[in-house]
């Protein structure tokens, strides 16, 4: 594998940023379908707090990324912020690609993304089409929208089967599972709110963006491929909903989902269409509540109202103003 010096990321048009958390194996298979691409973008991984031996994993079977360390989880939004102000600080790149480490592209995903943004000068965000690793006869993602009236994002296609529909449209929504964006966008909003740790943050950022003058727009000849879930349902195999009851970390995915999505409504959604969405999500929460009840999750009973809880916590907490120290952070360069 070729070794790129430090010298070339203050060069590349596009950096992608990846954010780790004990799954170095899913990073590092990402990282290579990049490097294996017909162009070669800068790499960037933000490790949160990883135990030894998975970050020992990731630096030394790939040094061909910057990796940015923090002794905390700093969570999916305030990762990826921490990365965002290096690459702000230390490249002149154009382009961002907030990308899942449970993905992989194909060779030409971001020579495609790159040329697309290249020719359409409104355009602040692009969203490919991702399939499920799993089953690549299925959309994970082929566009989307914002209905606040029922409750947040919506994913359209959502592991339906491929259709071959190649159009290109403007969305409101796009997952942040893979957000290519225009560096002068980012640098325009911030990035993410950092109240969010994991879940509905790319809700409310793609609020925001939806609310600029920016466009987002689905792009579905860029393609890539994700495992879904990957890093919470704790199996090596198989597609497993976060929200199944034999998800074994299905009460740490209520406690925010349910938190997440009260404070995107908060933040983006009109005051009616607010109260709409909480009683849409009122009703789903509570079907939830009577299956996990059937199954004797108490303790995801348990984590939906923590949810709540934590939604009346973080709401108080300063936002996109708040300091964006992160406490103690190490970087490793490439042949550093």
């Amino acid at each position: 594998m070729n070794i790129r010096s430090s010298a070339e990321f203050s060069n590349t048009k596009t950096v992608v940023l990846l954010v780790n958390f004990n799954t170095s194996v899913h990073t590092l298979r990402c990282v290579e379908s990049l490097l294996g691409g017909s162009i070669m973008p800068s790499i960037i991984v933000v490790d949160n707090g990883s135990e030894a031996t998975d970050y020992e994993n990731l630096l030394g079977s790939e040094r061909s990324v910057v990796v940015i360390r923090s002794e905390e989880n700093l969570g999916f939004g305030r990762g990826n912020n921490l990365g965002f102000d290096w690459i702000f600080a230390n490249t002149d790149c154009r382009y961002i690609f907030v990308l899942n480490n449970d993905t992989y592209v194909e060779r030409d995903t971001v020579q495609k993304l790159e040329s697309y943004m290249e020719s359409h000068d409104d355009v602040g965000a692009c969203a490919p089409r991702i399939m499920l690793a799993e089953d690549k006869s299925k959309y994970w993602y082929g566009g989307g929208s914002l209905n606040w009236w029922r409750g947040g994002g919506r994913s359209w296609r959502f592991m339906r089967p491929f259709d071959n529909d190649s159009a290109e449209r403007d969305i409101s929504f796009m997952t942040g599972c893979a957000m290519f964006l225009r560096r002068e966008l980012l640098e325009e909003l911030v990035g993410f709110d950092p109240r969010f740790f994991m879940y509905c943050e790319d809700w409310e950022l793609s609020s925001r963006i939806a609310k600029s003058d920016w466009h987002i727009r689905y792009y579905p000849e860029a393609v890539l491929y994700h495992e879904g879930h990957a890093s919470i349902r704790g199996r090596e195999s198989g597609y497993l909903s976060p929200c199944n009851p034999d998800n074994p970390a299905l009460a740490f995915y209520l406690t925010h989902v349910v938190a997440g999505s009260l404070l995107a409504l908060e933040l983006s959604a009109t005051r009616v269409q607010r109260v709409g969405g909480v009683l849409f999500l009122a009703g789903r929460w509570a079907r939830w509540a009577m299956r996990y009840i059937w199954h004797r999750r108490w303790d995801a009973v348990l984590a939906m109202w923590r949810g709540f809880v934590k939604y009346h916590q973080i709401r108080k907490q300063p936002g996109l103003e708040a300091p964006r120290g992160s406490g103690a952070v190490s970087v490793t360069l490439p042949n550093s």
